[in-house]
């Protein structure tokens, strides 16, 4: 994960239909919980606020809390840290929240045991909602027409605008990009949501059991990339004669009696006299 990519996990997050989505995801929230262990302290920083923002509702410190690595991660970064670091202050105040969040959502029990088996299957319940696929899947799509990181921009920008849509990873070499979604979303929606740009391409790609791949546009597709796999037109053949030049008079066809001649003269002759005023 990369800074374009916190980037718009910040901006999704500023959406609070989307915040609980990004949470449950388990593979945007691994890749930010890797990137609390990056030597650059300014990393750390700026997923620290991240995750922060992610954390506005009860519900949502809930998950925080239980999602794989975050706690020993914070924990490590506090230890590690001097005491007025600005990294460490930010890491002991997200600790702390994700601590009372989740002292907050217990209900106390009397019987110790009762307590440690409803944590248990708490914690089950919550590594099975979070297994990959259980809230999300990932659709990918060829985009053509895409040159630079501004293209790249323009389509993320699209693609966010798609109700259900969770994380955008893309792949500029190879034109391609994994869109996460909602179960709901159809591939097709997220293939109009480019491909009405009338400026790109989009078609996803299908991957078989045998690993050929295959593209399917869903009818959006541009007639004129269409017609480029068109075959060309049949030619006539070379051995044919063309038809040579003549630099001389050609005499017209066909013979004209000289009677009709001097008839139609003669007519011609009288009308012109007859009318000549």
């Amino acid at each position: 994960m990369d800074a374009n990519a916190i980037k718009m996990v910040q901006t999704m997050a500023s959406d609070s239909r989307k915040r609980l989505l990004i949470i449950k995801d388990s593979t945007c929230m691994s890749g930010l919980v890797s990137l609390l262990s990056n030597t650059d302290e300014d990393t750390i920083s700026v997923v620290l606020e991240t995750l922060m923002m992610l954390g506005k509702s009860a519900e949502e410190i809930k998950w925080l809390g239980c999602t794989p690595g975050l706690i020993k991660s914070l924990k490590t970064i506090m230890k590690s840290s001097e005491e007025k670091n600005s990294v460490r202050v930010k890491a002991e105040e997200f600790y702390n929240v994700l601590c009372n969040g989740r002292k907050d959502t217990r209900t106390p029990l009397r019987d110790s045991n009762n307590r440690k088996h409803n944590d248990k299957d708490d914690k089950n319940s919550f590594k099975n909602k979070n297994s990959p696929g259980y809230h999300a899947k990932a659709v990918v799509l060829l985009i053509k027409g895409i040159t630079n990181k501004c293209d790249a921009d323009l389509c993320i920008k699209l693609l966010v605008e798609v109700k259900g849509v969770i994380s955008i990873t893309f792949d500029m070499e190879s034109k391609r990009c994994i869109v996460r979604t909602k179960s709901s979303v159809k591939p097709e929606t997220l293939v109009k949501a480019i491909s009405n740009s009338q400026t790109f391409i989009a078609q996803q790609v299908i991957k078989h059991e045998n690993g050929k791949e295959t593209l399917q546009s869903f009818g959006m597709v541009q007639p004129s990339a269409e017609k480029e796999n068109l075959s060309e037109p049949e030619y006539l053949p070379d051995d044919i004669d063309s038809p040579v030049a003549s630099s001389k008079a050609v005499a017209r066809g066909g013979t004209y009696p000289k009677q009709e001649n001097n008839w139609f003269s003669s007519a011609a002759s009288f009308l012109s006299n007859s009318f000549y005023w």
